[in-house]
């Protein structure tokens, strides 16, 4: 009896080989593997001193190489099987001949390995190695392979018989004698422990979970060969967060939101100003492509997702986010940029020059007012003829508290010169008409309030179909598709913490604080249309030097972003290459920090150190 469970069904070592009693295998091969070897020819594993006179073929990892060689598209049909591995991992797929689908992992650290076999209609089924029908632990041994044939004698012996097989020349010695010789490596290495393998005595691999396959626990860093099916499902095809997706991608798949939604000629206008720099091939950031996706797929919720907190390092492509975010909706995106004196009523109105005519602009004596007798009886129509304002719950007296006002008012104007001093009328803000009209709003800097309670003031507004009050009486609902999005640089100076009430009402909060190289090379050429590979990687290495060094010494008054990268980008694409040191210093040194001593110490240690090296 073998000691480890995956050799032990004797189906796998049937010495009367037929298509019946070794499923899969080619007699070809079989017609050669129990004579005698050529002199010279071992057709057994040298790890094993014992004399013998046969070496036989395991079933089960025969196939497990011809799944191999399918899988990296040597012969056969790449889509019956996969094989790939992430850091200590290594995930494999096989087709039965039922059309299931069979997956296992085996892990290099734990040395464990897990199997399952997935129906046609999606089911996970138990994985039990004494069954013929699991053909005799292929599945395990296609995970274990990659690992398995980092073992000398088991390369030489694969390379042998995958080369006569994909020529289609098995039956010949060379060939049984190299599978065999393969079949008795791997056999003796896993039995005498040099390989190990856990797998249970009872023969029944741990099953491996459908919710850790669907949620992601398992998905290969690195494809081997083959087409995943189960552990990946195709997602790089269909998962749009996996696959990334141009702005013209992207735009055909959100087409449908918002299609009802008729926009004005200005609100035309505003989409078309708004996304003016966005491309149609560029790549939707993966942050964006999510909330799209969050938006779009929870209309019909009871709770639509449409608020959204995004912060980190300047330069990170927040504000252009909102950009893309309103291409691939069709939507206006308006800006509110904070200030620390800001209060909540600034969030719902904002002063701008009057030029109407008529009251507004104090030409009082053209306005009609009302009779005392409609003052009497229908006192809300007569305060709307005085002051312009509808108020349901106005009163007489409230009518001639006005008219009397309104009446002095104009005895005043009337005494003095006309006066040339601008004149302002109180509106909505742009955050009131984004709620109310179904735009996109960017709420910048927030932290930078200093009343961290004037965002709090604004909670009663985060949902679709809220009322928000206006102070002239009046009130507007928030449009059920409006979006808003605070993008946060928290790293400047003055900034203050959020209230935790506004953190709740927004449905995520997108941190962006790190970047790879060339994702950042990538942005900088974007920026600054400056292409030169060659120079941009070394001007990333002094810019990321610069910033390495700030941080070491404290230097926090300045700004060392991707934004003075790009900013150095576009001064050599301008000025050239020759004056790189010169526009390094213009746009990234300098802005680093305002004192003299400091910048010199960064052009000596970061900038010179680099170039004269």
């Amino acid at each position: 009896m073998a000691k480890v469970k995956i050799f032990e069904p004797s189906v796998a070592w049937e010495k009367g080989y037929t298509s019946d009693t070794a499923p899969g295998i080619d007699e070809r091969l079989w017609k050669w593997h129990r004579n005698s070897a050529p002199e010279g020819v071992s057709k057994y594993s040298a790890i094993s001193s014992v004399s013998r006179t046969i070496a036989t073929i395991n079933t089960g990892i025969w196939n497990a190489f011809i799944d191999y060689v399918a899988a990296l598209g040597l012969k056969g049909d790449a889509s019956t099987a996969a094989i790939g591995k992430n850091s200590t991992v290594y995930m494999a797929e096989s087709t039965l001949p039922d059309g299931c689908r069979q997956i296992s992992t085996f892990n290099t650290s734990t040395r464990i390995v897990e199997a399952a076999t997935v129906s046609t209609t999606g089911r996970y089924l138990p994985y039990d190695m004494s069954k013929l029908s699991q053909e005799c632990g292929r599945v395990l041994f296609l995970a274990m392979l990659p690992e398995l044939l980092k073992d000398e004698e088991a390369e030489e012996a694969f390379k042998i018989i995958c080369y006569l097989y994909v020529k289609n020349d098995i039956e010949n010695e060379t060939a049984g004698n190299a599978m065999s010789r393969l079949s008795d490596n791997i056999y003796r290495r896993i039995e005498n422990g040099i390989f190990q393998v856990k797998v249970p005595a009872s023969g029944n691999v741990k099953i491996i979970p459908s919710a850790k396959v669907k949620t992601g626990a398992y998905i290969p860093d690195m494809i081997i060969g083959g087409e995943f099916k189960i552990f990946i499902e195709n997602k790089s095809s269909k998962d749009p967060l996996t696959k990334g997706a141009t702005i013209k991608e992207a735009v055909k798949m959100f087409e449908g939101y918002n299609a009802k939604k008729i926009w004005t000629p200005k609100e035309q206008e505003l989409i078309k100003a708004s996304t003016a720099r966005i491309s149609d091939d560029d790549i939707v950031s993966p942050e964006v492509l999510k909330m799209a996706l969050y938006v779009t797929k929870s209309s019909k919720d009871k709770k639509p997702i449409r608020n959204f907190f995004w912060r980190g390092e300047t330069g990170f492509g927040k504000s252009y986010g909102c950009e893309e975010l309103a291409k691939i909706l069709n939507m206006p995106l308006v800006r509110i940029t904070c200030f620390p004196t800001m209060e909540t009523t600034d969030f719902l109105t904002k002063f701008i020059p009057d030029t109407d005519e008529g009251m507004n602009n104090f030409e009082i004596g053209d306005v009609e007012y009302p009779s005392f007798e409609e003052i009497s009886y229908d006192p809300v129509t007569a305060y709307k003829k005085i002051t312009g304002i509808y108020d349901e719950s106005a009163t007489s007296d409230m009518c001639l508290t006005a008219y009397v006002n309104v009446k002095v008012a104009e005895l005043q104007t009337n005494e003095k010169e006309e006066s040339s001093a601008p004149r302002f009328k109180l509106v909505k803000s742009d955050y009131v008409v984004g709620l109310s009209r179904g735009y996109i709003v960017e709420i910048q800097e927030p932290s930078i309030i200093f009343n961290s309670g004037v965002l709090a003031g604004l909670n009663e507004f985060n949902r679709p179909g809220c009322i928000i009050p206006l102070p002239d009486g009046g009130h507007v609902v928030r449009d059920e598709n409006a979006i808003v999005i605070y993008t946060d640089n928290v790293s400047y100076e003055g900034c203050r913490p959020i209230n935790q009430s506004v953190l709740r009402r927004a449905f995520l909060a997108i941190d962006s604080y790190q970047m790879s190289k060339e994702d950042i090379i990538a942005r900088v050429k974007h920026m600054s249309e400056f292409d030169d590979d060659d120079i941009l990687e070394q001007m990333y290495e002094v810019w990321e030097s610069i910033r390495n060094h700030c941080k070491e010494n404290s230097i926090t008054d300045g700004s060392v972003s991707i934004e003075e990268l790009g900013n150095w980008a576009q001064a050599v694409r301008i000025l050239g290459p020759a004056r790189i040191r010169e526009t390094c210093i213009d746009t990234v040194v300098s802005k680093a920090t305002a004192f003299i001593e400091e910048q010199e110490d960064i052009i000596a240690s970061c900038v010179d150190k680099i170039w004269l090296e």
